[in-house]
């Protein structure tokens, strides 16, 4: 996984882990709902699932995962999902050889 700096179009980046971090304490705890279609964050998550290693789509309609630009350590690198059935989302380290989205944020 690179840094992404080479996808987001100008004026746009890959999100880092702090900035992934600060979105989701804005949230607070309501967080789940408004980031769903309609929601008030204006996130309008679509529940694409991921792509494993083993080339077999999975979680579609379900879970959602979207990388961050920041690696974890060699063979790792952060992502962010979240569950739909579980009504849960956070963070965790992933295999960068998975297909995930990507979900771009706008430069300040």
């Amino acid at each position: 996984m690179g840094n992404g700096k080479k996808i987001a179009p100008p004026g746009w980046h890959l999100p880092d882990l702090k900035e992934w971090e600060k979105f989701q304490s804005d949230l607070d705890s309501a967080a789940f709902g408004k980031i769903l279609p309609d929601g008030s964050s204006g996130f309008n998550i679509e529940f694409g699932g991921g792509y494993s290693i083993d080339q077999v789509f999975f979680g579609l309609q379900t879970s959602a995962y979207f990388w961050l630009a920041t690696p974890v350590e060699e063979g790792a690198s952060w992502g962010f999902f979240v569950y739909s059935d579980l009504k849960m989302m956070g963070l965790e380290s992933y295999n960068p050889e998975q297909g995930y989205s990507v979900r771009l944020f706008k430069d300040k």
